[in-house]
């Protein structure tokens, strides 16, 4: 939860949230992979990034290949539902995801966040703001 921390919650959403219990890391041959997921206020507001590295030279951490797995990979009735847009977010390659998760390929990482829109404020402007957070880190 270095990239997406407890003081960018405050700043975004205005009110204190917590760690979830649900927070992960873990390593595997190709990938590291963290979990970071925040919650708190009245109504429940959740925030959650994904962070993978990649080890050696693994294809995934591109756009490019990443998209060609998702499409092999997806159930035809559901690809308009998990449909991505390729799109650039500070110059870097990036995806969009009708779900509103923005993902981000960058030094070999994927980062990908998706969050409920803080007040007075649409979903993807709170996304693009956390992510431009965690890239200032990365």
């Amino acid at each position: 939860c270095s990239l997406m921390t407890l003081e960018d919650m405050r700043d975004v959403y205005g009110f204190e949230m917590k760690k979830s219990d649900t927070n992960r890391s873990f390593s595997g041959p190709s990938n590291d992979v963290s979990t970071c997921q925040y919650e708190g206020g009245d109504p429940l507001v959740l925030a959650t990034m994904m962070a993978t590295w990649s080890k050696d030279d693994n294809p995934m951490a591109s756009r490019d290949a990443f998209v060609e797995s998702l499409e092999k990979s997806i159930p035809a009735e559901l690809k308009e539902e998990l449909k991505v847009e390729k799109v650039e977010f500070q110059g870097l390659p990036a995806l969009w995801q009708k779900s509103g998760q923005l993902q981000v390929f960058n030094k070999g990482a994927q980062l990908a966040i998706l969050a409920a829109p803080a007040a007075g404020k649409d979903k993807k402007k709170t996304v693009e703001t956390l992510m431009a957070k965690a890239l200032d880190r990365l």
